[in-house]
């Protein structure tokens, strides 16, 4: 064989070798960091009703809680507020960098909702466990043709709210704020 050819090929195994070693070694680093899979399950989890005000202003909003969740039973045993936010919608003269409150009636709905909840956690010791919910409520677009007069039962409704998972929760409006019910 022609040396320079052998040493191409062994080049090459050097590099496939290094590629490996380094792929191996991300893999290890990553699986280190990762958090460990959350064991918490819903088992009634509750969905909060849509703001009438905020569905005739569009305004969507993201509401976080950390619970504390009594291992015997499931119950919610507190509730605190780890973020939430707004946005504008067609609220007139909004600002939404200035926190004017918009995400109170949020807060409040979601609140509720995460105090009537139930939660249970397989590997959780101790007489409580901490769980972070998320509620997402989101005002989808209005099909064009939803708020023109026509029968009732013509009209589409909104997508419906979802239990997405164990911390989180999609809530969308009942009906479109142009259709009376």
């Amino acid at each position: 064989m022609n040396p320079l050819a052998r040493g191409e090929s062994v080049k090459s195994k050097n590099y496939l070798a290094a590629s490996t070693l380094l792929i191996l070694t991300t893999l290890s680093a990553l699986a280190q960091t990762a958090e460990p899979p959350n064991h918490v399950v819903a088992d009634k989890m509750e969905i909060p009703l849509y703001l009438p005000i905020a569905a005739m202003a569009e305004v969507s909003a993201e509401v976080t809680l950390r619970l504390q969740v009594n291992t015997n039973g499931g119950d919610v045993v507190s509730v605190s507020v780890i973020s939430a936010h707004a946005d504008c919608g067609r609220w007139p003269d909004c600002n939404p960098q200035a926190g004017s409150g918009r995400e109170s009636g949020f807060v409040q709905m979601a609140t509720e909702a995460a105090k009537v909840s139930k939660f249970s956690c397989s590997l959780c010791g101790g007489p409580t466990f901490g769980h972070i919910v998320t509620y997402q409520f989101q005002y989808p677009p209005v099909p064009k043709r939803a708020c023109t007069p026509r029968p009732k039962e013509t009209i589409p409704s909104p997508p419906p709210s979802t239990v997405d998972s164990s911390d989180h929760v999609t809530v969308r409006p009942t009906h479109w704020p142009c259709v009376a019910t």
